[in-house]
């Protein structure tokens, strides 16, 4: 099969990067990244006037698309303690302005989560209801020129919390409080820790619902951000089914360094370019 054109491949800042928002954005730019996700972690990890200034420039000079991604671990939105979720609204607030500013497409928040030795009926009921009150009501008094929002789905890998917005039908039910005003980032590591396939999660949210993606390896055990591989199976089969169906979501790759990041560029590329599939058992 020939694809008549890649799809938008994207490059998000990992947290170890040290440089500011608009170097990153100028490496991504030169490697060939169409998209640029900009973490507002690890704190206070934040853009200057003219920085805002120059990434739009970048944008329209090169053609290129914003991402924004909230603070998610300096702040909860789910927090119990009414101060605390106080500050994840202004924090999820702030960060929708700056993607406003900067003129992005999307912008990823975070469902709550909850310690486990927190948790209760009552208390879980709470994190959760907060989470979608308080995405609301950032929603509510977002600028004009603010951007579509996405919830990510978590990675359950350790004991410490439990999170919400981990499984599919958790992200359904947040789409659904918010009356279908937000969309989904689609993370293809974290599935890995509720034993979700990347086509299973497409097929069960609906490719239109999803805003925007974050592409890495992990080996099911840890959150491991490696990079992506030809011999993933769950990969190859979501990438097949991508070009078959004509999907147009962004390919967002996720990990924690630039050889990582040019090596994963490389087999996307790899596929789309020379319009190879693969093919998927069962189908």
């Amino acid at each position: 099969m020939i694809l008549p054109s890649i799809p938008v491949i994207g490059a998000s800042c990992f947290a170890e990067y040290d440089g500011s928002f608009l170097d990153f954005s100028r490496s991504a730019v030169e490697a060939g990244f169409r998209l640029v996700e900009l973490k507002m972690e690890p704190a206070p990890r934040r853009a200057s006037g003219p920085e805002e200034e120059a990434l739009r420039d970048l944008a329209r000079k090169e053609g290129i698309a914003f991402t924004v991604h909230a603070p998610y671990l300096s702040v909860n939105i789910g927090d119990l303690d009414d101060e605390r979720f106080g500050e994840a609204r202004r924090a999820y607030a702030d960060a929708l302005s700056f993607a406003a500013r900067i003129e992005a497409r999307t912008i990823t928040f975070h469902a709550g989560k909850i310690s486990r030795d927190a948790w209760l009926p009552k208390t879980w009921d709470i994190c959760r209801k907060r989470s979608t009150q308080g995405i609301a009501e950032v929603i509510e008094n977002a600028p004009p020129s603010a951007p579509q929002v996405a919830v990510e789905n978590l990675g359950q890998f350790t004991l410490e919390y439990v999170k919400y917005g981990v499984t599919v039908p958790e992200l359904l039910d947040i789409r659904r409080a918010l009356g279908g005003r937000v969309g989904a980032t689609l993370d293809l590591g974290h599935l890995r820790s509720c034993r979700v396939t990347p086509l299973q999660a497409v097929r069960a949210l609906g490719p239109e619902t999803i805003f925007q993606t974050h592409l890495h390896s992990n080996g099911g055990d840890r959150d491991d951000h490696g990079p992506l591989s030809g011999r993933d199976g769950d990969l190859t089969a979501f990438l097949d089914a991508y070009a078959r169906n004509g999907w147009s979501f962004p390919l967002t790759v996720e990990v924690r360094n630039f050889s990582d990041l040019l090596a994963s560029r490389d087999l996307l590329w790899s596929v789309f370019r020379r319009g190879r599939t693969f093919s998927i058992p069962g189908e």
